[in-house]
């Protein structure tokens, strides 16, 4: 496969440089003559001669004719997720169930117009000078919480669920509730 472009060169010397077009892809093996009447090709002659320019880009047949670059699927909730459990760039540290655990403001915010609220309204819980106490929740459904907030996923539960991932599970709607 290959792009092609025939154009006339009346003053070489003074030749923009090739200008191959996305359009013209062409099988050489297929590929049709157009014909030119004569006066289309007078007005080039020069000294009873012309120059013709032809252009051409012969196609990588391994990289194949397509316009578009494949896109991997997007790792970002992975991304965010390895941020978490790193703990790189935490700026906010809440209390839960006497354990500290530390996340980013802006993905909480992003994620949650509850966090927004609390994290940038007027009240701005959790400034860098302090702590922000959550009460009423147990640190594992807030850690699954912050689990969904970062990965936009649910806490794993087995095919067999047994009575802690069933309450756990049901703190965790009572969690996103609030």
């Amino acid at each position: 496969m290959a792009q092609f472009e025939f154009s006339f060169v009346d003053e070489t010397d003074k030749q923009d440089p090739a200008r191959i077009h996305d359009s013209e892809i062409f099988d050489l093996r297929t590929c049709k003559v157009k014909v030119m009447k004569r006066e289309a090709l007078e007005k080039h002659l020069k000294d009873d001669s012309f120059t013709i320019r032809c252009d051409i880009v012969v196609l990588n047949p391994t990289c194949g004719t397509s316009r578009f670059v494949a896109v991997p699927p997007s790792d970002m909730q992975q991304n965010f997720t390895d941020l978490l459990m790193a703990g790189q760039g935490t700026d906010v540290v809440f209390c839960v169930g006497g354990r500290t655990i530390a996340a980013h403001r802006s993905v909480l915010a992003a994620r949650s117009t509850v966090f927004r609220a609390s994290l940038f309204g007027p009240m701005q819980e959790g400034t860098s000078s302090s702590v922000v106490q959550i009460d009423d929740m147990d640190a594992a459904v807030f850690k699954a919480m912050l689990g969904f907030i970062y990965g936009d996923t649910l806490y794993a539960v087995k095919e067999e669920t047994n009575d802690e991932d069933m309450v756990l599970l049901q703190h965790l709607l009572v969690a996103a509730d609030k």
